[in-house]
C-alpha cells in the first residue's frame, strides 16, 4: 500500500511523536540533484557499455596454417553477438562461395598467399564481416608437379608500391617482380648408332618459355616470352579482393649430338613437335580498399608457419641420410633425422645425448682403454615419428647402410664414417664380414657398440657420430616397407650397393623421411619446395626444446633480389646467404624495422683449386698440365692478394663488418686437428716471378736439387729454399718445358715431343701472357729460352699422400667439386666446402689427408682459403654452381649410353651444347652408374 504525501493533521497517538524535519536550504537541494543526474549518467553509461560490449563480430578460422593446393581446407565464421542467416565467402584467389552455413571448404588451384574473407547476414537485418581482419592463408604447390615444371615466385616491391601493399586503396598501384625459382631439372637421352663408328644422342630437356602476370581485375595479361624475370606497376581502379598470379610455361625441347672418329657436333635446339607445353601458377591476394589483416604479437600474419626462402641453384639430391652428402639436403636431414650424441649450443667440442641417453667415457667402461670401441645406451622411450620406438638394431641397420653406400654415385658421406669402421677405404674391404662385425647391438641391455678399426680419440668419434649426414638414425621397420629389405648374407650386402647410386634411388627413401627429429616431411616439389610439419611423437631433451611452430616451408630461390623484396613484403620470414655485396639492402630493411639481422659464426670454408687437367679448347691455350708444376702453383699463390679480397670483394671493409677472414689449410677453426696456418697467405708478386720461371717436379730418382731465394731466409739466418718436401726444384739455369702428357693407364708422365708414337710438338712457354705482364723478372735472375726444350727422361708421379688427399677431394659431391671462377681460362677452380645452411658442411677428415703424408707445401700453395665466420655472407662472388668443362686428357666426353628416365639424371648426363663441339656443362657420371666414356681412335 503506497503511502501518500504527508499532511498537516497531527501525529497519530499509536505512533511515536515525530520532530517535524527543518526546512532544507537551497543549497542542499543542488546537491541532491547533481547527486541524482550522476547516477542517471551513471546508469546510462553502463546499458551503453552492455549494449557496446554485445558488438557483432566475425573472424575466420581455420584447423591448419599451412594447406597444399588441390586439397580442401576447412574454414569457420565464428560470429559472436548474432545469428547468420547467409554467409559469403571470398577465398583470395578470385572464387567466392555463400551458404547458410558458417562452416565452409575450398580447394585451392594453385599455391599461394591469399586473403580469405567473410561476410554474414544476420537475423536482424545486419551484416557482420572479417574485412578489418583478413585471415592469411598460405598455400604451398600441387604434390604432382615434376622436374619437367617451374614454379614462379611472386615479390611484392614495397618501396615502389603503394603504401600498405599488398593492402592498398582504390586508385593506388602495386609493382612486384615475378621470377622463376629453379629451372627444370628433367633431362632425357636416347643413344643409336645409325652407322658404323658413328654414334648420336638425341636429348630432350625442359626449359621455361614464358612468363606471365594477369591482375585479376579484368586487365589484359602481360607476358614475357623469356625466362628473365617479369616486372609490373599496376593500378587497381575500383575497391575489391582480387588475384594477382603468375604463370610459368614450360617446354620440351631436343637436341642431336653427332659423334664420330672426326669430333662431335650438335644441332640447334628446337621444339619437340607436336608441342609439350606445362604451365604452373602462383598466386597473390591484392586487397584494394580498407581492408586489414589479422594479425598476432604485432604484425605476425602466421604465428604457426615459418617460409624460408633459400638461395639455392638446384636442390637436394636426396633425403636419405646414408647415401646424401650435399648441404641442401643436410637442412632438411639435420631437423627430421637424430643421431646418438648432438653438438652442446655453439660448441664443437662438447655434446648432449640425443637417442642416446648418455655420454660414453672411459671411466664408465663404455669407450675401452684403446678407444677402439665406444658403447652407447640407447634412451628409454625414444620414437620414430610413426610411433614406433628406436632399438638398438634401428642404429646398426642405419650404419650398416651408410657403409653399404661408401662408393655410391654421386659421393656420399660415407667415408667418414667408414673410415675408421672399416679397415680401409677399399672395395676389397667392403666385405659382408667387416661390415656386419663393425657394429654390434645387446637387446638385452639395450646398447648400441661401433668396433673402430683403428683408436680414435673421443672428441673425434662423437663429432662424426653427431654428423647428421651418415650417421642419422632411421627406421629399418620403415625403410623396408618402403623399398628394398637388406637381405642380411654377403649376397645381399653387394646387391643393397646399388641404391646408394643416384640411378638406383628408392623414391620413398629419397624424397619422404622417418625420424624422430622436431619436424617431419610432408611432401616434397622436386627441385622446388619442402613441406615440413611438426613430429607429433617429438621428446624434447636439455638442449633440444620442442619446436613452437606447427610448420616449415622450405623455398629453393636463386635469385637474391626475389629473397630480398619477399622479405620486405613479409611474403618470406626468413632468407639466407645473400652475398655480402647486398647487405646494404637487408641493413636498410634492419633500419626501417622490417628484418632482423643475425651474425651466426660457422664452420665453413671457401677455397680454388688448381685444375691439374685444363681442358684445351678454341679460346683456351693453356696447356693441360700447366699447374702440375708446383712452382708455378705456388706462383699463382704469392700473386694472390688475399686482405684486397676480403676488404673489397668479401666486403669487410666497406661493411665494416667482419663476413669472412683469412685461413689456409683443410681444417676450419673448431675442428680437432685445426692449424692456424694463415701466416702462409703472404701477397708477394717478387716471389711469385720468382716461381713462375722455376719448375719443380717430383723426380725421387734424381737427386735433391733447391732453388734458393735471397729474400727467404730460415729462422738461422740461412737462405731459405722454394719446392720444399718431397718435390725437388731445379735451378733456375735448367728450367725445362712446362708440360708433360699423362698416360691413361699408367702413372709415368712422359714429354709429349719424345714419344714414338705421336709428331713432336713445340713446348709452350710456361707462362700464361696475361700474368706474365703482371710478374717481371726480377733482376739478377736468368731465365733461359723456355723453348729450347731440351732431352728428359720420363718422371714417375709417385706421392702417395696427395693422391689419397686428391681421392677424398674426388669422392665429393658434385655441387661441392670445382666449378669455373673468374679465372677459368687461367685453369683456376673454385671448390666449395663449407658448414651450417645450405653449402657443404665440412666433416672431419683423415689426419693423414691434412698432416702426415700429405704434402703440406703443395696444399698450402694449392689450396688457398677463405674461412666464413658470418653467415650473410657465403658467396665471394663466384656462383656455387658446376660448370666445368668438358674435357678429360683433351677428349671430349660424350653421353654413355642410353639414360634411364629418372627426375634427377640432369645433374649425371652430360650433353653437348650447341656452338661448343664436345663440350659439355655437366661433368659427372651418367645415370646407367658408369663412369664417363670417351671414343676410342679409330
Amino acid at each position: 500500500m503506497a503511502q501518500g504525501p504527508m499532511s498537516a493533521s497531527p501525529v497519530p497517538v499509536s505512533e511515536p511523536p515525530v520532530s517535524p524535519a527543518p526546512r532544507a536550504s537551497s543549497r542542499r537541494k543542488w546537491i541532491i540533484v547533481v547527486i541524482v543526474v550522476i547516477l542517471i549518467a551513471s546508469a546510462a553509461g553502463g546499458a551503453y557499455l552492455l549494449l557496446r560490449s554485445q558488438t557483432v563480430s566475425l573472424r575466420v578460422e581455420t584447423t591448419t596454417v599451412f594447406a597444399t593446393a588441390t586439397e580442401a581446407v576447412a574454414f569457420d565464421a565464428k560470429i559472436t553477438g548474432g545469428t547468420a542467416t547467409a554467409v559469403n565467402w571470398i577465398f583470395g584467389d578470385g572464387t567466392t562461395a555463400s551458404g547458410t552455413s558458417t562452416s565452409t571448404s575450398h580447394a585451392y588451384a594453385t599455391g599461394g598467399t591469399f586473403f580469405v574473407g567473410s561476410q554474414a547476414n544476420l537475423s536482424g537485418g545486419s551484416s557482420v564481416n572479417n574485412f578489418d581482419a583478413l585471415y592469411v592463408m598460405t598455400v604451398g604447390p600441387r604434390k604432382d608437379l615434376t622436374t619437367r615444371d617451374s614454379l614462379g615466385v611472386i615479390a611484392i616491391n614495397r618501396t615502389a608500391s603503394a603504401a600498405g601493399a599488398p593492402l592498398i586503396a582504390a586508385g593506388k598501384w602495386i609493382a612486384a617482380v615475378g621470377s622463376v625459382q629453379q629451372a627444370p631439372s628433367y633431362a632425357f637421352s636416347v643413344k643409336t648408332t645409325p652407322s658404323l663408328g658413328t654414334t648420336q644422342w638425341d636429348n630432350y630437356s625442359w626449359a621455361v618459355q614464358a612468363l606471365s602476370f594477369s591482375y585479376g581485375d579484368g586487365a589484359a595479361p602481360l607476358i614475357n616470352i623469356s625466362d628473365q624475370a617479369l616486372r609490373i606497376n599496376h593500378t587497381y581502379a575500383s575497391a575489391g579482393i582480387y588475384q594477382l598470379a603468375l604463370a610459368v610455361a614450360t617446354q620440351n625441347q631436343t637436341m642431336r649430338t653427332t659423334c664420330n672418329i672426326s669430333g662431335c657436333s650438335s644441332t640447334p635446339l628446337t621444339n619437340v613437335m607436336p608441342f609439350q607445353i606445362r604451365t604452373t601458377v602462383v598466386g597473390q591476394t591484392i586487397a584494394v580498399g580498407t581492408y586489414k589483416l589479422l594479425t598476432y604479437s604485432g604484425s605476425v600474419v602466421n604465428p604457426g608457419l615459418i617460409v624460408v626462402q633459400e638461395a639455392v641453384t638446384g636442390s637436394y639430391t636426396t633425403l636419405d641420410p646414408g647415401a646424401d652428402y650435399e648441404s641442401v639436403g643436410f637442412e632438411t636431414i639435420a631437423n627430421v633425422y637424430q643421431t646418438l650424441l648432438w653438438y652442446d649450443g655453439t660448441k664443437s667440442d662438447a655434446f648432449v645425448p640425443v637417442l642416446a641417453d648418455k655420454i660414453p667415457s672411459t671411466t664408465d667402461g663404455s669407450i675401452s682403454s684403446d678407444h677402439k670401441n665406444y658403447t652407447f645406451h640407447i634412451r628409454p622411450g625414444a620414437k620414430f615419428a610413426d610411433g614406433t620406438s628406436v632399438t638398438p638394431w634401428d642404429v646398426k641397420y642405419s650404419f650398416t647402410r651408410t657403409m653399404l653406400f661408401v662408393f655410391g654415385t654421386p659421393g656420399t658421406s660415407g667415408w667418414i664414417q667408414s673410415q675408421y669402421l672399416l679397415p680401409s677405404l677399399s672395395p676389397a674391404d667392403l666385405t659382408f664380414a667387416n661390415v656386419n662385425n663393425a657394429v654390434s647391438v645387446d637387446n638385452a641391455s639395450n646398447t648400441v657398440t661401433f668396433h673402430l678399426t683403428a683408436s680414435v680419440p673421443a672428441l673425434l668419434w662423437f663429432q662424426i657420430i653427431a654428423d647428421p649426414l651418415g650417421s642419422s638414425i632411421v627406421s629399418w621397420k620403415w625403410l623396408e616397407a618402403n623399398g628394398p629389405a637388406l637381405a642380411w648374407t654377403p649376397a645381399g650386402f653387394t646387391a643393397y650397393q646399388k641404391y646408394g647410386n643416384l640411378v638406383n634411388y628408392v623414391p620413398a627413401w629419397r624424397d619422404k623421411t622417418m625420424g624422430s627429429g622436431p619436424y617431419t616431411v610432408d611432401y616434397v616439389v622436386p627441385g622446388e619446395s619442402v613441406a615440413m610439419k611438426r613430429n607429433p611423437n617429438f621428446q624434447p631433451l636439455p638442449g633440444i626444446p620442442a619446436p613452437t611452430v606447427e610448420r616449415v616451408f622450405l623455398q629453393y630461390v636463386e635469385s637474391p633480389s626475389t629473397r630480398e623484396l619477399s622479405l620486405e613484403s613479409g611474403q618470406a620470414d626468413i632468407t639466407t646467404y645473400n652475398p655480402s655485396n647486398r647487405f646494404d639492402v637487408m641493413r636498410r630493411m634492419q633500419t626501417d624495422g622490417l628484418v632482423h639481422i643475425e651474425f651466426v659464426p660457422t664452420l665453413n670454408l671457401f677455397w680454388w683449386n688448381f685444375n691439374m687437367e685444363i681442358a684445351p679448347s678454341a679460346d683456351n691455350t693453356v696447356p693441360r698440365d700447366f699447374f702440375a708444376d708446383l712452382n708455378m702453383r705456388k706462383a699463382f699463390f704469392y700473386a694472390y692478394d688475399f686482405q684486397n679480397y676480403l676488404d673489397n670483394i668479401v666486403e669487410n671493409k666497406h661493411f665494416n663488418a667482419k663476413f669472412a677472414d683469412s685461413f689456409n689449410g683443410i681444417i676450419p677453426n673448431g675442428m680437432v686437428g685445426y692449424e692456424n696456418l694463415s701466416s702462409y697467405n703472404v701477397f708477394d708478386m717478387a716471389r711469385a716471378a720468382v716461381l713462375q720461371h722455376v719448375e719443380v717436379r717430383d723426380e725421387p730418382r734424381g737427386p735433391r736439387e733447391r732453388v734458393l731465394h735471397p729474400d727467404d731466409r730460415r729462422s738461422d739466418g740461412g737462405p731459405g729454399e722454394l719446392g720444399r718436401g718431397p718435390f725437388v726444384g731445379r735451378q733456375p739455369a735448367e728450367a725445362r718445358p712446362n708440360w708433360e702428357h699423362r698416360d691413361q693407364h699408367a702413372d709415368d708422365v712422359v714429354p709429349r715431343h719424345h714419344r714414338g708414337d705421336e709428331p713432336a710438338r713445340e713446348p709452350h712457354v710456361p707462362l700464361v701472357p696475361r700474368l706474365a705482364a703482371r710478374l717481371p723478372v726480377p733482376d739478377g735472375l736468368h731465365v733461359p729460352d723456355a723453348r729450347a726444350g731440351q732431352q728428359r727422361h720420363g718422371v714417375r708421379r709417385d706421392v702417395p699422400g696427395r693422391e689419397r688427399f686428391q681421392h677424398q677431394l674426388s669422392r665429393l659431391p658434385r655441387r661441392d667439386r670445382p666449378v669455373p671462377g673468374r679465372s677459368e681460362h687461367l685453369g683456376l677452380d673454385q671448390r666449395h666446402f663449407v658448414g651450417d645452411g645450405h653449402q657443404r658442411r665440412r666433416r672431419p677428415v683423415p689426419e693423414g689427408a691434412a698432416r702426415g703424408d700429405a704434402e703440406p707445401d703443395d696444399l698450402r700453395a694449392g689450396a688457398a682459403a677463405v674461412q666464413l665466420l658470418r653467415v650473410p655472407h657465403l658467396d665471394p662472388g663466384h656462383p656455387a654452381r658446376e660448370q666445368p668443362d668438358a674435357r678429360r686428357d683433351g677428349h671430349p666426353l660424350q653421353p654413355a649410353g642410353e639414360v634411364r628416365d629418372d627426375p634427377r639424371c640432369r645433374r649425371d648426363v652430360e650433353f653437348c651444347r650447341p656452338g661448343h663441339p664436345g663440350r659439355i656443362r655437366h661433368y659427372a657420371v651418367d645415370c646407367d652408374a658408369r663412369p664417363p666414356r670417351r671414343p676410342k681412335a679409330g
